[in-house]
This record gives C-alpha cells, sequence and structure tokens, in this order.
C-alpha cells in the first residue's frame, strides 16, 4: 500500500503543472465570455474622428483666405495710392533720371505692341529705338496668338473670368489688324502708339495691379514693380503733354538717337500723315484724361469689390 500511494503522489506531482495551466485557461475564455462585443463601435468612433479632421481643416481654409482678403484689401486701399503718389513725387526729383530708361522702354514697347499685333517683328531697345521689318510675319502671328491663348486657357481653368475675357479681346484685335487693318493706317497708328504706349501702357499696368492671373504668372509680388513704373512712366508723359498744351512744353520733333532735325521722329510721321499741332496735342491730351479716369474708376471699383468681399468672409 505504501509502495501504491506514492505512485500516486509522483502522478500528483506532475499533473499539478498541467491542472493548474487548464484551470488558468478556463478562467480566460470565462472572462473573455463576458466582455461587451465593440466591433460595431469602433466604425462610429471612426467616423467622428474623419468628420472631426475635416471640420478643423475648413476651418483652417477658411481662415486662411480670410487673412488673403484682408491683405489683398491693405494692397488695394493703401499701399495703390501710395506707390501712385511716390511715383508721381519721384518725377520731380532727380531720382527720376535714374528710372529714365524704363519711360523710353514703355515707349519703344508702345511701337512694339502695334507691330506684333499687326504680324511685324520688333525689338524693342532702351535707347530710344525699335528695328523693325516690314514684312508681315507669319511666325509673329502664330506665336503671339499662342501666346494669347495659353492665356485665355489658364484662366478660364482657374475661373479668372476677367483675364480670360481680356485675352479673348486682344486675339480678336490681332486678327483685325493683321489681316483687315489698312497699311498705311498701321503706319499712322505705329507713330502714334510710341507716346501713347507711354499712356495706356503705364495705365495697364498700374491696372493689372488689380488682375488676378493665373497662378504660374507669378504676378502677386511682381505687380508692386510694374505698378511703379507705370506710376512714374504715366506722371511724366502726362505733366508733359498737359505742359504742351499751356505752352510750357514744345512738341517733341525728330528722334532721340538722331535728333531733334531727323524728319523720321513720331511727330513729324504725324504731320506727314496730315496731323495738325493742334491735333497731336489735343488727341494726347484727351488720351492722358480717358487714362487717368479709368484708373480713378480702376482703383474705386476694385476697392468697392474688395470690401465686399470681406464683410462676405467675416
Amino acid at each position: 500500500m505504501v509502495h501504491v500511494f506514492a505512485q500516486l503522489a509522483g502522478g500528483v506531482r506532475i499533473l499539478r503543472p498541467r491542472i493548474a495551466a487548464t484551470c488558468l485557461l478556463a478562467k480566460e475564455l470565462v472572462l473573455i465570455g463576458t466582455m461587451p462585443d465593440t466591433s460595431g463601435m469602433e466604425e462610429p468612433h471612426h467616423q467622428d474622428t474623419l468628420a472631426h479632421e475635416e471640420d478643423v481643416r475648413a476651418l483652417l481654409v477658411a481662415g486662411k483666405r480670410a487673412e488673403e482678403a484682408r491683405r489683398e484689401a491693405r494692397a488695394r486701399v493703401i499701399l495703390f495710392p501710395l506707390v501712385v503718389f511716390a511715383g508721381w513725387a519721384i518725377i520731380h526729383t532727380p531720382l527720376m533720371n535714374v528710372f529714365r530708361g524704363f519711360q523710353i522702354w514703355t515707349h519703344e514697347f508702345g511701337h512694339a505692341t502695334v507691330a506684333w499685333w499687326s504680324g511685324y517683328r520688333a525689338i524693342p531697345l532702351p535707347i530710344g529705338w525699335t528695328n523693325l521689318e516690314f514684312d508681315k510675319s507669319t511666325v509673329v502671328y502664330v506665336c503671339l496668338l499662342f501666346l494669347l491663348g495659353a492665356l485665355a486657357t489658364s484662366s478660364w481653368r482657374e475661373r479668372k473670368r476677367v483675364t480670360a475675357g481680356i485675352a479673348a479681346v486682344l486675339i480678336v484685335a490681332q486678327a483685325y489688324m493683321t489681316w483687315v487693318l489698312p497699311e498705311s493706317t498701321g503706319d499712322t497708328l505705329g507713330s502714334f502708339a510710341g507716346v501713347g504706349g507711354e499712356f495706356y501702357l503705364s495705365t495697364l499696368s498700374m491696372l493689372a495691379f488689380f488682375v488676378r492671373f493665373p497662378e504660374k504668372f507669378r504676378w502677386g509680388q511682381c505687380r508692386y514693380f510694374f505698378l511703379f513704373i507705370g506710376a512714374l512712366t504715366f506722371w511724366r508723359v502726362f505733366e508733359f503733354w498737359i505742359g504742351v498744351a499751356s505752352g510750357t512744353e514744345t512738341i517733341p520733333y525728330g528722334t532721340m538717337v538722331n535728333g531733334a532735325d531727323d524728319v523720321g521722329g513720331d511727330m513729324n510721321k504725324l504731320v506727314q500723315a496730315g496731323w495738325t499741332e493742334a491735333r497731336i496735342t489735343t488727341t494726347y491730351v484727351i488720351l492722358g484724361g480717358a487714362c487717368l479716369v479709368a484708373l480713378i474708376a480702376g482703383y474705386g471699383a476694385a476697392v468697392t469689390l474688395n470690401l465686399k468681399r470681406l464683410s462676405a468672409s467675416r
């Protein structure tokens, strides 16, 4: 009997770890069976998290847009007139000699724009001269049409209707000036467009400050440079022709390169085309006045529109 009990005791010692492990496993199974089923609760929690993230993202975007609107309002309402006034002040100082080349270049671009829109090759130089070819070029027409088409397409895709409309008008003007406009009229227009370009190109440079071009043009910072140069050029040429009308200045005959005796100057060509000095002076003064009115109207419209956007964003 003693031998039998000894064997049983040994068997219990061997089975004890296995029995303990089995009891522990059974206990865990019981606990698992009593836990609530949360599989259906995870999805709503995940959806709530996503909704919260979308709300935060929307608030950040709205805040960014509001800040951009305030920054644009400051630029349009305050910085624009300050830069324009600075341009007027500088033309009455020796500093204007530093920027004189930009006015000359704007003059030459006036000649060049008429040439390009009429299908001619032209290279405006900041020395008072524009290299111009007298045969129409299909390459010039196609290249300019491509650039205007790219501007119209990019503007339309980014929903910038103003620049898209401007590009469309310029495309129509290019077709008319290249294929319909009489050559003699084009020549007279090209002579007129030197000083004329100082008026309308400078005004367009300033008004372009309010235009939202496609992002690829990086217009946001460049516009300040064109605004400043446009202001300098406009006030300089405007005051000069007011002086011509009042008798304190004289019509600038000749050319910058060959002097006042050069009969190939812009004013000389206008006289040869039948224009009188009174007509030349009156036309430029009227053009200057129209540009000034357009500038004031553009500023007023831009400020009004921007204030409406600010009130809508609040």
